[in-house]
Formats: C-alpha cells, sequence, structure tokens
C-alpha cells in the first residue's frame, strides 16, 4: 500500500508491515485531515481502518470531511471498514487494547505506573472483538499526544515512569501489529521553546521513548506567511535508509483536502 500523496510516497516508499509512521505538527496544522484522507486512501485500496480517536472535536472534523473524501477516493466509510473508537486517556486506551495499566498521580505531581492483570471475561471489550474478521488491517491513533496531557508535560515526560508508560503503549501497539499484520500511524503535537533562540526546528512531543520506536517520522511545518497558510512544508525527520532532515517536500491544503505541491508553486506563492 502507498500512499495518495505522490511528495510523501517519494520521501518514505510503499507502507511496511508492523512498522509505526509518525507525523508531528503544531495545532490546528492538519494532522487529523491528513489520517482521514490516508485512511480513506488506504479503503480503496483493500484496508480495514481501525481509528482510535482521543481528541476533542474530532466528530466535527469527521462529519465535514467524510462526505468530500468518500468522493474523492470513491469509497463509503462503513463499519465494516472503518472501525471509529473515542477513547479520552492512556488507561482506557490500555484495557481496550488488552494490556491494562493504572496510572497514579501522587503528591508534588510525581507519577506512578503500574501493569494491571488483563480480564479475561467475555463482558470486557477488546479491540481484538472488533477486528478478528478483519483483514489488511491499518491502525490510526490520533493523537499519542492527547494521552499525555495529564502529568507529562515536555519538561518531565522522559522521567522513568511516564517513560515506563509510553513504552507499553508502544509495545502493545507492537504486539497488535505483530497479531495482525498491520501497520500504525500516530498522530503528535510538536514541541517548540520560544525562549530558546538556538532551537530551530520544531520537537516530536513524546521523549526518547516514541524517538526509539518510530522508524518513520514526517513533520508538517506551517507557514508563519498569511499567503501560505495553506501550504505545508513535509520534512522527512526520520526514514530507515536516510540521513535525518535529509529529503523534503511541499503539500497543499485545499477545498478537497490535502494535495501535492511543487517547489516552484510554494515559491510563488510565496513571493505573492
Amino acid at each position: 500500500m502507498k500512499s495518495f500523496l505522490n511528495n510523501i510516497h517519494e520521501i518514505i516508499g510503499v507502507f511496511y508491515p508492523e512498522e509505526y509512521y509518525s507525523i508531528y505538527a503544531r495545532p490546528s496544522s492538519g494532522k487529523s485531515l491528513y489520517f482521514l484522507s490516508e485512511a480513506a486512501n488506504l479503503i480503496s485500496q483493500g484496508a480495514t481502518v481501525v481509528y482510535l480517536n482521543t481528541e476533542s472535536g474530532f466528530q466535527g472534523i469527521f462529519d465535514y470531511w467524510k462526505p468530500k473524501l468518500e468522493v474523492r477516493f470513491n469509497i463509503k466509510f462503513t463499519e465494516q471498514n472503518f472501525k471509529l473508537f473515542k477513547l479520552y486517556s492512556l488507561e482506557s486506551l490500555m484495557e481496550f487494547l488488552g494490556n491494562p495499566i493504572m496510572i497514579t498521580v501522587k503528591d508534588k505531581g510525581k507519577l506512578g505506573t503500574f501493569l494491571m492483570e488483563a480480564k479475561k471475561s467475555s463482558e470486557v471489550d477488546s479491540i481484538y472483538k472488533h477486528i478478528s474478521h478483519s483483514k489488511n488491517l491499518v491502525f490510526f491513533l490520533d493523537s499519542f499526544s492527547a494521552l499525555m496531557r495529564e502529568g507529562f508535560n515536555s519538561v518531565v515526560e522522559n522521567f522513568s515512569a511516564r517513560a515506563d508508560a509510553t513504552g507499553f503503549l508502544f509495545a502493545t501497539l507492537k504486539e497488535l501489529m505483530h497479531n495482525t499484520g498491520g501497520f500504525v500511524f500516530m498522530s503528535h503535537h510538536a514541541s517548540i521553546d520560544p525562549m530558546n533562540f538556538y532551537h530551530q526546528k520544531d520537537k516530536m512531543r513524546g521523549g526518547t521513548v516514541v524517538a526509539y520506536y518510530s522508524k518513520y517520522v514526517l513533520f508538517f511545518e506551517t507557514q508563519l506567511k498569511n499567503t501560505m497558510r495553506d501550504y505545508r512544508k513535509c520534512w522527512g525527520v526520520r526514514v530507515s535508509g536516510q540521513k535525518d532532515w535529509e529529503k523534503s517536500t511541499w503539500l497543499r491544503i485545499d477545498s478537497e483536502g490535502f494535495q501535492d505541491a511543487t517547489n516552484e508553486e510554494a515559491e510563488k506563492q510565496y513571493s505573492s
């Protein structure tokens, strides 16, 4: 399977089974729109999409773009090919994935993470119940950062308990991919220190654990100039077999969603 955007395909190639594909950007940069567009594209190629939403406000985005994407990719979103689940805490997500944990916030913000025994009751809702007869599975987690808001700010995200919780999630997703042969798209918020003059590029929230697991990382860079507000510079921050930040390309958002853009088009728009 491949991306619907030739520019992204030229950076990362085809999508490989059992791999993580991480996208990060600042708020309102189009991460959810890109994920929904990629989901529609993959459904058109025969995939079954499992969409794990953790962001408030997603339903409005989905309702607006759904008819446009159905026309563009000649598909229909159904319960069979697009399985949407809303999970607003790391604990609820981990239980749904079959590997429950308990997170406690102690005095002075100290965090504790504990593995819990998985419940075997048939009454417990589990992702495996919903995908047992599905083929060509692709998983979207939109977004990882929303799960980590409480007790996981960028200053302390590498502290042991927080890194453990992140590691549990990635290990559980890895097991899910191994069991199904699928691959995972994951969106992240960008983090920048405005007081650091030498901080030139936004960093991906999540800490060293996320960086370790993610072999394919794209950064959608928003443009400050008003005439470029619909353009995103897409950086190949980390791509297997390439140097970090070696390749970049341009994307544009219009009434149909994300489109490929050329360097010449972006330069012309910038100077207009």
